[in-house]
């Protein structure tokens, strides 16, 4: 249902972020989660779809890198 879809968006999210700010592997990343490498692979590709569709998006991920970097 809808929550698992947050769920699975807020995953997108941080681990979108985490590669982002860390550069951390894929690998890495996905054993912090408990997910196989490759869906982190997708998670991130979806995410970096998204970015480029959703201006809302683009500046919220923006915020909490900008909160996280200070």
């Amino acid at each position: 249902g809808i929550e698992m879809r947050h769920n699975t968006q807020g995953r997108n999210v941080s681990m979108y972020i985490i590669r982002e700010i860390t550069g951390m592997s894929m690998e890495a990343i996905g054993s912090e989660f408990q997910r196989d490498h490759s869906t982190v692979v997708y998670s991130i590709n979806t995410m970096e779809k998204n970015i480029g569709k959703d201006r809302h998006l683009k500046e919220t991920v923006d915020d909490i890198m900008k909160n996280i970097r200070t």
